[in-house]
């Protein structure tokens, strides 16, 4: 698997659920594996990901008349259909759909295969309120990328614990069985039932540093505890993501 020549697209119909945490998280983890990466923050509800200085990530804007533009969408992907780095895209809800009607339209997905640049949309299931909404995008998703050639990501977002569907874990559920040659896997983003770390994480994305920058002392808030802590959720989630992402990969220190 070759993540040089690859391209991300974060996104679900529903917002809120920690689509830009789990995209910063994914930039981070693969300039862990030194692979140069290029991202783009086109989320003009919650333009998170751009906020966060050493991530490099521009702002694309996509809205005009209070609705978002198709054409708003082409700077981005014409860079990734040329650019020889890895891409990242991070959306918002509101683009759940225009975007994949602006992929399908615009024939990027025979672009993308054309140029040897392997794609996949990471999809965020949360459980909890979000849990139902979220399996509906993630279906939505599932099915309208039916036999483009994409791999679909379902990052498992446990805040609320594991999400159960009728009593079934989500490998376990008819749909994803029948769609399991589409998805390249699912990332685990552990709950670890502790006001600490939830504590730690939000100070995290509230100074809007990455895990690098807390390790290496750029802000006094995080003492060795606190370092700690940080270090095994982003420990923790690599591991998950060298499960997918393997063999180009290695785990965080």
């Amino acid at each position: 698997m070759n993540l040089n020549s690859s391209a991300h697209i974060f996104l679900q119909q529903k917002g809120g659920i920690g689509k830009t945490l789990t995209a910063s998280m994914f930039m981070q983890y693969m300039k862990a594996q030194q692979i140069s990466i290029e991202g783009v923050d086109a989320d003009p509800q919650a333009p998170k990901l751009s906020l966060i200085k050493a991530l490099n990530v521009p702002l694309l804007p996509l809205v005009e008349h209070g609705e978002i533009q198709q054409k708003s969408f082409d700077p981005a992907f014409s860079h990734i259909v040329q650019s020889t780095a890895a891409t990242l895209v991070d959306t918002g809800s509101g683009a759940f759909l225009p975007l994949l009607k602006y992929m399908k339209d615009n024939g990027l997905y025979d672009l993308l295969t054309q140029v040897k640049k392997q794609l996949y949309y990471h999809v965020i299931i949360a459980s909890g309120p979000e849990k139902s909404e979220t399996v509906e995008g993630a279906k939505r998703l599932l099915e309208k990328t039916k036999g483009t050639g994409v791999k679909v990501v379902i990052w498992q977002n446990e805040k609320d614990g594991i999400p159960l569907l009728d009593g079934k874990t989500i490998e376990e559920t008819d749909w994803y069985q029948a769609n399991k040659d589409q998805i390249a896997g699912i990332v685990r983003i552990l709950d670890y039932n502790n006001s600490a770390f939830k504590a730690d994480f939000l100070s995290m994305m509230t100074e809007e540093l990455t895990y690098e920058e807390i390790m290496n002392g750029k802000s006094a808030n995080f003492d060795f505890m606190r370092k700690n802590r940080i270090n095994k959720i982003f420990t923790d989630v690599y591991a998950e993501l060298d499960k997918v992402f393997k063999p180009k990969a290695k785990s965080a220190k």
